[in-house]
């Protein structure tokens, strides 16, 4: 897994008529060394400026003609670099991947605006605290617990260390800002801890609630007058108490009429059931007189079928009849002469008489029949009469039960909703008389609760860390100290007052500035040691300008001085070989103090491996440094 952070590759400050100046860093110590107005310090301001700072590079007579800054950086544990592009004059910046050339086209470069936005991505404070692994961070912005995103910026003060503030009297971690301390401390727990304060609840602002509490109290006021105005339309000539007793006596009085009126309703529903099953009697007797009304009508249709078959058979019979009585001379159906009939169809055992007696058979069966039929008819109309005689006797009744709810039950019913509905009515003026009342006795308790004075909020817990949270963080501070051979070292332990490290005893800030710069140089760059151990999140690099240019020996001894210089530069390319420190020093000396002879049984000569690079502008000596043996 790589670790968060990244490191500078490469700055190149480019113009359209002037030569690219260009410094390239390496992983591990940097040092950039060289006189004053040399433009060590604009190396410096460049750096800060690409990494989305507000002001940019402080211009001098050798930076005219540059428009443009370009940083490549690389995150940790990546072969991939990216390139931040910025106009000199400010505004949004433009992402690379890679070096690209800063005169050709750049279609593909993604651009990203300067302003830190915590709901978006599109910012290049976003792209920084995504390699740092700190994305979607918050910081506690003040003692009540409000809270803010995090932003990159935030972050710089503690890696990229400028000249003015490295000799400040404060502690590394506050910038001076009243109003920053909280924030700037939260910055360096969540550095140290790994944890931000998303989780924690704000408590309300005092001078907020008292302004809410004045309006809560006008809003309650007008609320409290249209309540009494409302009282007083109502025209009751009751106080509370009143009210409440007559709602009691309109209860009992609404108990008495609600069993009146249920008792109305249940003579009126015990009516209505029998007019009910007197209506489905009367409906059930007129579907069967409409049923035998069909079958009278089917009775005389049968009848005339029965007549008409009894005619036929009568012609039949006598006309078979008729035809016996005939002499076989001619056909009678023909005309043809008997010795010209064929005989052959002839049936021997039916003749004419036989046909005729059959007839007369048949005839009597329908005779039967249309006396079958009579009988039946006569029964049928006989039951129609008294059906009908029936469904009169209903329909009276009915019509007697109709008029019975219609003019005795329903008016009684009606008149007793009327005066259930009526005193109904009184007790529900009754209740919203006593809501009001209710609701004013509310409004008095809240503007008395307005009115009291704002409470000071429960102090949450200081955003600053205490000496035991801070102690594997002093002991790399401590490490870093000793192997610059700081003077009177002792123990180096964390103030939880002033939020800055004790060296034997001694607060930070009450030594001069040149120890107070040495002592703010360990404090980051310890910062940079205790990350990497702890695998805490950090930008990965560091970056300080002139941390010994003022530092001097606390007697008049010479050679303490360099001591220790010599030891800041050996400790920190031996301490950071896996991580990148970036030194700007003016101190003419550097170069003898990057070759010095080895101590020990060995014997021979040990110096750091050194680079030496003119660079355009301004003429500055660049030394990279990278421990080895020559």
């Amino acid at each position: 897994m790589s670790r968060p952070g990244f490191r500078v590759s490469r700055l190149r400050v480019v113009g359209p008529d002037v030569e690219t100046a260009e410094v390239k860093f390496a992983v591990g110590l940097n040092v950039i060394s060289g006189p004053s107005d040399t433009g060590k310090t604009y190396v410096l301001q460049c750096i800060d400026f690409a990494l989305g700072a507000k002001d940019p590079p402080k211009s001098f007579r050798e930076a005219e003609g540059y428009d443009r800054v370009l940083l490549a950086i690389t995150p940790w544990g990546s072969r991939s670099t990216f390139t931040i592009e910025r106009s000199l004059r400010g505004g949004d910046v433009l992402l690379h991947e890679g070096e690209p050339d800063p005169f050709k086209p750049k279609e593909s470069a993604r651009k990203l605006k300067s302003k830190h936005d915590a709901k978006k991505d599109d910012n290049l404070s976003a792209f920084l605290l995504a390699l740092c692994d700190l994305s979607g961070k918050r910081l506690r912005s003040n003692a009540r617990g409000d809270t803010k995103s995090l932003s990159f910026r935030n972050l710089a003060r503690l890696t990229i260390i400028d000249e003015t503030t490295i000799i400040a009297e404060r502690s590394p971690i506050h910038s001076g800002r009243p109003t920053d301390k909280t924030p700037e401390s939260a910055i360096f727990r969540l550095l140290l801890t790994g944890v931000d304060d998303s989780s924690l609840v704000a408590s309300a602002d005092p001078k907020l609630e008292r302004v809410r509490r004045a309006g809560r109290s006008e809003v309650l006021e007008d609320l409290a007058i249209q309540a009494q105005t409302e009282i007083e339309r109502l025209a009751l000539d009751l106080d509370r108490a009143g009210v409440a007793d007559r709602i009691g006596e309109i209860d009992a009085d609404l108990a008495v009429l609600r069993q009146g009126l249920l008792g109305e309703k249940a003579q009126i529903g015990e009516v209505e059931r029998l007019r009910r099953s007197t209506w489905q009697e009367t409906r059930k007797l007129e579907s069967r007189v409409t049923v035998l009304r069909e079958l009278s009508v089917r009775f005389d249709l049968l009848g005339e079928h029965y007549a008409s078959d009894q005619a036929r058979l009568e012609s039949i019979g006598e006309a078979a009849g008729r035809i016996g009585e005939l002499h076989k001379d001619r056909c009678p159906l023909c005309g043809a002469l008997a010795e010209h009939h064929d005989h052959g169809a002839e049936q021997p055992d039916l003749s004419p008489a036989d046909v005729e007696q059959a007839c007369r058979a048949e005839t009597e069966k329908i005779t039967s029949l249309q006396s079958d039929l009579a009988s039946t008819l006569e029964s049928t109309n006989a039951e129609v009469a008294s059906l009908r005689e029936q469904r009169t006797e209903k329909s009276v009744e009915l019509a007697k039960l109709e008029t019975e709810i219609r003019e005795r039950l329903a008016p009684r019913v009606e008149e007793a909703l009327e005066r259930f509905n009526a005193v109904q009515a009184d007790r529900d003026r009754l209740l919203h008389a006593a809501s009001l009342y209710e609701r004013l006795e509310q409004f008095e308790v809240l503007t008395a609760e307005a009115t009291q004075p704002v409470a000071r909020p429960e102090a949450l817990p200081s955003a600053s860390l205490g000496a035991d949270e801070t102690e594997n963080f002093s002991k790399q501070v401590e490490a870093v100290l000793k192997a610059w051979h700081f003077p009177e070292l002792g123990r180096v332990t964390f103030s939880e007052k002033d939020q800055d490290i004790v060296i034997n005893g001694s607060r930070r800030a009450s030594h001069g500035k040149g120890v107070r710069a040495v002592t703010h140089a360990s404090f980051v760059l310890g910062l940079l040691r205790y990350a990497e151990k702890e695998a805490r999140p950090h930008p990965g690099f560091v970056v300080i300008d002139s941390p010994l240019v003022v530092y001097r020996a606390p007697d008049d001894d010479e050679s303490m001085p360099n001591e220790v210089k010599e030891a800041f530069f050996r400790g920190a390319a031996r301490q950071f070989k896996k991580r990148q420190v970036v030194i700007l020093e003016n101190e003419e000396r550097v170069s003898d103090f990057l070759c010095m002879r080895q101590t020990g049984s060995g014997g021979g000569m040990s110096c750091l491996e050194v680079e030496r690079e003119c660079v355009v502008l301004g003429g500055v000596f660049l030394l990279v440094m990278n421990s080895g043996r020559v």
